[in-house]
């Protein structure tokens, strides 16, 4: 298939961004006429022509259960990027909707191990960026999940906003912007403290398996401690300060 503006045998008029070079449709019989398309594969000019020049797409098209005309539903574009969904793909692979995948999903692997690994395939870190609208998406937005060049578990949040750690769909315990550890509370009591307990359990450290290092209760932070005779409130007052 060849084609030009010019309607003229042997003129010569360039064709234009978007023009169609050529269509391929595939008809059935909806028992009236031979009319009805079911499916379209359409070329067309994807950029602006020059001699020796011609950028092209390939559009996909089906028509949907009940319609009589196709809709585009992928498409490849002049710079080989494919778009799901997507008239104007901006990666390799640009999809719109859900995808849904039967095995595993892998990252620079072709082996993965889980439902979704993220692999990289030097020595230099492993890291997944959570981003939204809000953040913005540069390299110092969002939250970061992975692994470091030196392999070293990597949780970090970028933001200006707390590490919440939830179990059974509530809030266990979060660390605060400013590095505070708060169990029980969703903000600082103002005492400066690294570590926050707030509740009716108290807190409890063990030595080893057995061993009570100390137990602070909530009845007026009395300290119970039967291994350790010696421990007093000033002792305490090294690991806890109220």
């Amino acid at each position: 298939m060849a084609k030009s503006r010019n309607t003229a045998i042997g003129s010569r008029t360039i064709v234009p961004d978007g023009d169609f070079l050529g269509t391929i449709r595939f008809c059935g019989d909806d028992g009236v006429d031979l009319d009805s398309i079911g499916a379209q594969i359409s070329a067309q000019v994807d950029g602006t022509p020059g001699a020796d020049d011609m950028p092209g797409r390939l559009v996909f098209s089906t028509t949907a259960d009940g319609a009589s005309s196709p809709t585009e539903r992928l498409r490849i574009d002049s710079s080989g990027r494919v778009g799901v969904g997507s008239t104007t793909p901006g990666a390799p692979l640009h999809v719109v909707g859900t995808i849904y995948g039967t095995t595993n999903i892998g990252i620079r692997t072709n082996s993965p191990t889980n439902n979704i690994h993220c692999n990289q395939d030097d020595s230099d870190a492993s890291l997944i960026q959570f981003t939204n609208t809000t953040t913005g998406a540069t390299a110092s937005d969002g939250m970061v999940v992975g692994i470091d060049s030196s392999e070293q578990g990597v949780i970090n949040v970028k933001e200006n906003k707390p590490l919440i750690v939830s179990t059974n769909n509530t809030e266990a315990a979060r660390i605060d912007s400013s590095g505070r550890l708060l169990v029980g509370a969703s903000a600082s009591s103002g005492s400066g403290s690294k570590i926050q307990v707030v509740g009716d359990s108290g807190l409890q450290v063990h030595r080893g398996i057995t061993e009570h290092w100390y137990c602070v209760t909530p009845n007026h932070g009395r300290i119970s401690n039967t291994s350790k005779p010696e421990m007093t409130s000033m002792n305490l007052n090294r690991f806890i300060r109220t």
